[in-house]
This record gives C-alpha cells, sequence and structure tokens, in this order.
C-alpha cells in the first residue's frame, strides 16, 4: 500500500510546504507532520481549536475539479465572539506556498494572534490626509472614511462561516452601511458580517450592478504585523482556500430597485466572500455567501447621551457578575464586582460598571419585564478616546437590554455591553456578556470545610476570578480542565491575578490552606482578609520555581472571610505558571 507523506514546515508565522502525494484507487491516507516555529501544538500551551484545516493560495490555473463541498454544521444563531472578565474591583482600562497544480492545505496561524478587532488598542493608527472628496485611507491602506455621499442602511441576510466551536455555518445578521457617490463611487461600511471593523471598501454602480474589487484591505492585526482583506474563498472536501481570478476577481451585486434588495451573484456554500491573511493567503475563518441586503427605510442611527441621575435618587449596592472578552484573544473569563444602583418610577440607574470610569452613570427604561438602555451613552474620555456605553450583537452597535425580575431583584443582560470608543464601529475597551446584576450576593461565602478546588469542571474553574491587569490578553486560562494556567509573555511582564471565591473562616481556628503549584518563582499568594480588606492580612507566601505544594497556617482573631490573590509578575521564558489544586481546611484533616 501507497503511504503519502504531506510534511509542513513554517517559519516564524508562514508555511512552507512541501508535499509528496500518492493516490489509491479507493483510498486515500494522508499523513501530516507540522513543525510550526517554536509552538507545538501538542503542548499543554497549545489551542485547542484545530478543526479546520486551512488551504494555500489556489489559482485558477490549477483546473481542478471542485469536488462537493464539506458541510459544515448549520446553526441558526447569533454569533456571540468569545470574551473574558476583569474583576471589577480592580481592574483598570487602561505568502503561502503557490502551486500551480495542487493545493496544500495550510495549518491555522499560531493561534495566540486574534483575528477579532473588538478590543480596542489606544494606540491611533496614522491617517493620510483626507482627499478632497472627504476620503481617508490610513497607513495600512484601509479605508477609514468614505468619501461624500448618500448613506443609506441596509438588513443583511444570507449565511456565514464563523470560527465558533470549530468552523460553523450561521445566518448573517444585523446591518451593512453603503454611502453612494455622484460619481457612480459607492462604499461599503464592514462588508464581512459579524466582523465589525468600521473599515470601508470601494466600489462602483453602474445600472443595477454593484462591482467591488477583491483584495481591499480591512484590518490591520499589529501582532502579526499583517492586514486582513476581502477575496473569493473556496470550501473543498479538505479545506478552505483562497480562490484567486474567480468572478475575475470583483464581488458583484445586483440591485432589485423595487424590492429594495441587493444581492451578491455567484456565491454559495462553495464560493464565498472571504477573510484571509495578506501576508500568506491564509484563511481567517471568516466568511459570507447568498448575501442579501435589504434596504431599512426606518433606520435611525443611535445618539450620544450624557445621563444624569435625579437630585436626591436613594442608591444601594448590588452585585455583578458575568464574563468579560480578553484582548486579543477569543476567549472569556468569569467576572464579578459591584455596582451602585437606584430607582426612579421606571427607570433604572446604574454607575461603576466600568472600573476606568467609576462615577459615569447609566440609565435603563423598565417596561414590564424588560429593561432599554438606550443610545450611546457618555462614559468619559482617556487621552484622545471618547467612551459610551453601548449595546452590541457582535456584529453592530444597539440598545442594550436586560430583563427584570422585581421580585428577585435581578437584572440580566439580553445582548452584550462594551465600553466603546466609537459611535459606529466596535472598538470595545471593556466587553462584558451573561451580565447579571442582582441584590444578593450569587457566590456565597464557602463554609463547608474542606474545600478543595482542582480545576476539574469549568464550575470550579469559573468560581475563580482572573484580573489581566496589564490588559495584554495573556492571562490565566484553564488548561484540559486540569489546571489553571498562565504562558510566559514574551512581549510583557506578567501583571496577572488569580482570586479565589471567598472561604468563611472561625475565630480561634487555625486552618491550613495548600496550593500545587509550578514555575511560580518570585510570585506571592496573599491570602486576604475580606473582613478588613487587608490585602495581607492573612500572611503571604513567596512562592519558588519548583513543582511544589505550597502550605500556609491561619488562625484568625475574630470571625472572617478568606481570600487567596495568586500575583504573577515575571515568568520565566518558556514556561507556564501552573496551579493544580487548591485546598483549605482545619489542621485536623489530613491533606
Amino acid at each position: 500500500m501507497k503511504k503519502i507523506l504531506l510534511l509542513a514546515v513554517r517559519r516564524n508565522r508562514q508555511l512552507k510546504i512541501q508535499t509528496l502525494i500518492g493516490m489509491l484507487v479507493s483510498i486515500l491516507t494522508i499523513s501530516v507532520v507540522t513543525t510550526v516555529g517554536a509552538q507545538d501544538f501538542k503542548t499543554k500551551q497549545a489551542p485547542p481549536k484545530t478543526r479546520v484545516i486551512q488551504l494555500g493560495h489556489a489559482t485558477t490555473a490549477d483546473k481542478m475539479t471542485f469536488k462537493k463541498e464539506k458541510k459544515a454544521k448549520k446553526v441558526k444563531r447569533t454569533h456571540i465572539p468569545s470574551i473574558a472578565f476583569r474583576d471589577a474591583r480592580t481592574a483598570s482600562l487602561p505568502s503561502a506556498v503557490k502551486k500551480e497544480q495542487t493545493r496544500v492545505p495550510f495549518m491555522p496561524k499560531d493561534a495566540r494572534i486574534s483575528l477579532r478587532p473588538y478590543l480596542f488598542s489606544s494606540k491611533i493608527t496614522a491617517r493620510k490626509a483626507p482627499a478632497a472628496n472627504g476620503e481617508e485611507v490610513d497607513e495600512h491602506g484601509i479605508i477609514v472614511a468614505p468619501a461624500d455621499g448618500v448613506r443609506k442602511v441596509y438588513t443583511r441576510s444570507g449565511m456565514s462561516y464563523r470560527n465558533i466551536d470549530g468552523l460553523e455555518t450561521v445566518s448573517q445578521e444585523g446591518t451593512v452601511q453603503i454611502v453612494e457617490c455622484e460619481d457612480g463611487t459607492i462604499y461599503i461600511r464592514n462588508i464581512i458580517s459579524g466582523y465589525p471593523t468600521g473599515a470601508w471598501v470601494k466600489g462602483s454602480r453602474e445600472g443595477n450592478t454593484l462591482s467591488v474589487a477583491a483584495k481591499q484591505p480591512i484590518f490591520y492585526n499589529s501582532q502579526a504585523d499583517s492586514t486582513f482583506s476581502i477575496r473569493w474563498g473556496v470550501n473543498e472536501d479538505f479545506g478552505f482556500s483562497y480562490y484567486d481570478g474567480y468572478n475575475g476577481n470583483v464581488f458583484t451585486f445586483t440591485i432589485d430597485e423595487a424590492e429594495g434588495t441587493l444581492t451578491l451573484e455567484n456565491s454559495s456554500e462553495t464560493y464565498f466572500m472571504g477573510l484571509f491573511w495578506d501576508d500568506d493567503d491564509s484563511f481567517a475563518w471568516q466568511g459570507d455567501y447568498e448575501t442579501v441586503w435589504s434596504y431599512q427605510c426606518d433606520y435611525e442611527p443611535l445618539q450620544v447621551v450624557t445621563v444624569t441621575p435625579p437630585a436626591g435618587l436613594s442608591t444601594e449596592t448590588w452585585y455583578t457578575k458575568g464574563h468579560e472578552m480578553v484582548p486579543n484573544t477569543d476567549e472569556a473569563l468569569p467576572m464579578r464586582g459591584n455596582v451602585t444602583i437606584g430607582f426612579d418610577g421606571e427607570d433604572v440607574y446604574l454607575k461603576g460598571l466600568f472600573p476606568s470610569f467609576p462615577d459615569s452613570w447609566m440609565r435603563g427604561h423598565i417596561d414590564g419585564e424588560n429593561v432599554t438602555f438606550s443610545d450611546l451613552q457618555l462614559q468619559g474620555s482617556i487621552a484622545d478616546n471618547t467612551y459610551y456605553a453601548v449595546g452590541t450583537d457582535g456584529g453592530d452597535l444597539m440598545d442594550f437590554t436586560m430583563t427584570w425580575d422585581a421580585d428577585g431583584k435581578i437584572l440580566k443582560s439580553c445582548n452584550q455591553l462594551i465600553l466603546n470608543a466609537s459611535q459606529e464601529a466596535i472598538r470595545a475597551g471593556v466587553w462584558y456578556r451573561d451580565l447579571t446584576i442582582q441584590l444578593e450576593n450569587p457566590d456565597k461565602p464557602i463554609e463547608t470545610l474542606p474545600y478543595t478546588n482542582s480545576f476539574n469542571t469549568d464550575d470550579e474553574w469559573e468560581s475563580f476570578i482572573v484580573v489581566d491587569a496589564n490588559q495584554d490578553g495573556s492571562t490565566w486560562h484553564l488548561y484540559d480542565n486540569e489546571e489553571a494556567s498562565y504562558k510566559y509573555n514574551s512581549d510583557n511582564n506578567a501583571d496577572d491575578w488569580l482570586i479565589s471565591p471567598a472561604i468563611r473562616l472561625e475565630a480561634g481556628k487555625t486552618y491550613q490552606v495548600s496550593l500545587h503549584v509550578a514555575n511560580a518563582a518570585g510570585c506571592p499568594v496573599c491570602f486576604k482578609n475580606l473582613s478588613s480588606g487587608n490585602e495581607e492580612g492573612f500572611g503571604v507566601e513567596w512562592l519558588g520555581s519548583a513543582d511544589q505544594t505550597v502550605t500556609h497556617t491561619i488562625t484568625p482573631e475574630s470571625e472572617g472571610e478568606l481570600e487567596l490573590l495568586l500575583k504573577i509578575g515575571n515568568v520565566p521564558e518558556g514556561t507556564a505558571v501552573t496551579v493544580s489544586s487548591v485546598q483549605v481546611g482545619e489542621v485536623t484533616y489530613e491533606f
């Protein structure tokens, strides 16, 4: 039996692939051996999502017969990007190998590089001077403002490829904006659904046809030092690739004036409008097909509002719980905190949801069991950026909505809440999802001892709080349902906390705390006394680099609550700090 060996070697972030392909009459066997720089996808730090093999550059010279495309899992739902959470008590904002006869599979890019532009960086991209017609282009060739013209809003429909849990097929949702100029030039904002960079692409209108050239960039990724651009993609049995030359490298939309629709021609599950890296032509796991846009004549843009509570508003402190997106990743982490809340008739006022603006308010209107926080609610400015509280579904800005349980005193989010640095595009400094605001503490102190957490389940992991204090996106995460892990970051020193739930202690009793930790040299564990608020109220232990079990003894003089704070600073190159077990009990218990 002939064996087929596919050896793929990638230097830095690009793959150089050599292939030796043989075929059996009825069986095709492919063995893939991959080396990705220093990144081993089988190590503990490897990202789990490598389900879809990415393909390299494909040309019209390939002369291949396209087989029936692989069916991606179809799920009709709103795409919700992964999101991670800071603790509101402490956080601050601060070319592929081109083959003439074969398409060559690509392994995904280093998964530490985010494909999501959602979280905003305070670094402003330089723009070229505006053209006389008003068009603005940044230093990466991305159109950031269209020329003067008539702006129209359309509702999206059709299908989309998204990286949710592996590559899935979901329905397109949200809106798209088009500017039509007198000379026939048109501009389209956020042309790819679910990828709200705020960038524009340019095309032209002739009669009832809109034409948009492929290879226009819509986002620059500073981690990879590469732009993404829109291109025709092809979905084949063994993966996705860029298809150079398809439809003349032009996206064509047919206008139906009577129906008020624009329809993308020649697209299907097989051929789609995709997002591709410009440095090596690899697929960025985002694409649309069967696209139809319908004119939304009653669309009203969100307005900027400043919220001032009524004089004498009675307030109290409620608890918050949910998740927040980690910058530059697709990871979600648990969040806990507090918020000031007050009610005035059918209006509810919130203060302190965003740690960077602790004195800024939001206002929602209660209508039965629903609450709507309308428009762009001004929170404040940092440097040259102005921030607004606003809702989103992951694709568009919209009113933030919650449900209201008047009896239980509980607010629960229906969509997502972001602290946004733009009135149109998603540029989120903070991004919350699954947000709950309630009167009673959702995380009551642990009173039954001994307490053990081995990070074997999502619930055990979610009981801890992660704080990415330097907001670099490199922080604690759950690895393989067996340990909490922080991986070395070559760009930034760590400034990250792993915080336990509160544990009730009785006066006069002696307790032993045990943590199994590895590679944590120079990192402290603070034993916080929540009753006094003293971060080192029950002592502190400095950790070594060995794979070790660290123990600490506590005898509280008065009844109180213990919280463990493991702080990560410098992490040795090539290592990952891990915590695989936490135990608390009276000294009469054996560990």
